[in-house]
């Protein structure tokens, strides 16, 4: 998994726990985690790369 995407994780996860106003909602970083993941899953069943993030 990209360094981008588990950034992006430990994002959602936070504002999971802690919803505040100053970041995107929860429910738009679980869908932009998602396609994200689809992207290395679409060519091959991989791991995303750094560079498709």
């Amino acid at each position: 998994m990209s360094d981008t995407l588990k950034k992006i994780r430990k994002l959602w996860i936070r504002k999971r726990k802690n919803p505040d106003n100053s970041l995107p909602s929860a429910s738009f970083i679980a869908m932009l985690v998602s396609e994200c993941e689809m992207i290395g899953k679409d060519d091959g069943s991989r791991q995303t790369t750094e560079d498709e993030v």
